[in-house]
């Protein structure tokens, strides 16, 4: 039985406490939960989406949890998520990955949106007070 259908059979032998799980030579065969959200996400891209009752959509908790493929999945079936800071910790996607180590998945989702590292400073340059700074200042 596959654990990600839920005693449906699916050719991807992620079975969990079943003697199918063990291939040839007693070696257990398992393969990335991420093929299933991805599967998952193909057959229903809104849920991507869903926010939870703390306000926190799919990526926040990839992010923080998981590997880098699964994060990969959820971001391109919501590429904004990676600009909605998570409403319990209030940190960005990237800086869920990065503060769990997972680096690749930290650069992909900063990638997605670099003016995230920014921290505050207006990308557009129209700042007045910023602008008079730079006035002010003789030529060095």
């Amino acid at each position: 039985a596959c654990a990600c259908q839920r005693g449906s059979s699916c050719d991807c032998k992620w079975n969990v406490g079943t003697p199918d799980n063990v291939g040839e030579d007693n070696i257990t065969v398992t393969v990335s939960p991420s093929i299933h959200i991805k599967s998952t996400l193909d057959a229903s891209p809104d849920l991507a989406h869903l926010k939870d009752k703390d306000g926190r959509l799919p990526l926040h908790y990839a992010a923080t949890r998981s590997v880098y493929e699964t994060v990969a999945c959820i971001l391109e079936a919501n590429p904004k998520a990676a600009v909605i800071r998570d409403p319990v910790t209030g940190l960005y996607p990237f800086m869920l990955a990065g503060s769990n180590e997972n680096t690749a998945a930290a650069f992909e989702l900063l990638l997605s949106d670099p003016n995230l590292v920014l921290g505050g400073i207006p990308a557009d340059g129209d700042d007045e007070e910023n602008d008079r700074k730079r006035k002010r200042s003789p030529s060095m």
